[in-house]
């Protein structure tokens, strides 16, 4: 592992050394700006690194891989706002990119907008309709909101993909339970208790019912 790490740095330290070769030949060379700036991701350098991605973007403005990791930096340092400007900006740019619009739903979902949130991941969907992780995380919100029912589908849809998928299970007990369908919650805790009988999750939602 040692070894690897060692690898790994100079690895980084080889393309951080390309990086400021090529700039020092073209200061504004755009991708050379943005693969220094997610060198500083990886080191923890968020400020520098959002300077970086931003100095990228203003000389190259189609510049996708910046935009991803400036939202994902400013996410990071708490910059939600600007998060979700900046991934706004990557889908107009890329419509028909899973990954920047499921971003964009999470950061969607984490600031409270719920109907926006479900709206983006029903677009993650409909481009990676066989990805149970859309499914699963579109029921967050419609839960949040209140619309129990779709969630409890939205589950059950990533089971018919993995019907053993842990998670999956416990949430759609915990929906149940909230819609007062308590041998469906149980039946669900129990298929996940089957398959990890220490899970946490369902065993407390199985001593909730139990009283």
């Amino acid at each position: 592992q040692m070894g690897l790490a060692m690898q790994y740095e100079e690895r980084v330290q080889l393309a951080e050394s390309l990086f400021d070769l090529a700039l020092a030949f073209s200061p504004d060379y755009a991708e050379a700006l943005g693969g220094r700036a997610f060198i500083r991701v990886a080191e923890g350098k968020n400020a520098e690194a959002i300077k970086g991605f931003e100095a990228a973007i203003s000389r190259n403005p189609d510049l996708r891989e910046a935009y991803a990791g400036l939202g994902n930096a400013l996410a990071q340092t708490g910059n939600a706002t600007q998060a979700l400007e900046t991934y706004r900006t990557l889908v107009a740019l890329c419509p028909d990119d899973p990954d920047p619009i499921f971003n964009l739903a999470q950061l969607l979902n984490n600031s409270g907008d719920f109907e926006a949130s479900v709206a983006a991941y029903e677009r993650y969907i409909n481009l990676k309709p066989d990805d149970p992780l859309g499914y699963l995380r579109i029921a967050f919100p419609l839960e949040d909101m209140g619309n129990l029912q779709r969630a409890a589908e939205a589950y059950e849809f990533v089971l018919r993909l993995e019907p053993n998928h842990i998670n999956a299970l416990a949430n759609l007990g915990h929906v149940f339970e909230q819609m007062n369908l308590f041998d469906s919650a149980m039946e669900a805790y129990s298929r996940a208790l089957n398959l990890n009988p220490g899970f946490t999750q369902a065993l407390g939602g199985r001593a909730r019912i139990l009283g």
